[in-house]
């Protein structure tokens, strides 16, 4: 069984990190040096938000994430999880005219240029 890693996009500073642990029980993720609250509760606001690896990789082997966007030719695609099928899939970007979406079998032909919080934010 393959290990689920996650990164989570710090909202306020607005940077990726990697996260090492995930309390579930208080809604807290620990990213490098400290705890931050991944979601509302009544102890604080939202922090971060986390993005699940994939298990996917692109086509120089790196590591697909929730929320990545993927080129494939000359189209974009945002990674999204189809809660339905219970499966990964090729969601099309904003600045596409592409139609429909694209299976997950797809990304290991595609390139990871990037993720959606930190083109949203640039």
């Amino acid at each position: 069984m393959k290990k689920i890693k996650y990164k989570a996009w710090d909202i306020k500073i607005k940077k990726i990190y990697q996260v090492f642990k995930i309390n579930f029980v208080d809604k807290l993720a620990f990213c490098g040096l400290y705890w931050h609250r991944y979601q509302d509760t009544a102890l604080g606001e939202q922090e971060v938000i986390l993005v699940q690896n994939t298990c996917l990789h692109d086509k120089d082997r790196k590591e697909i994430y929730h929320k990545d966007i993927m080129k494939w030719g000359n189209y974009k695609f945002t990674v999204e999880w189809d809660n339905k099928n219970g499966c990964w899939y090729g969601s099309p970007f904003i600045d596409n005219d592409i139609r429909g979406i694209l299976s997950a079998s797809s990304f290991r032909e595609s390139y990871n240029i990037g993720n959606e919080f930190e083109k949203r934010n640039s």
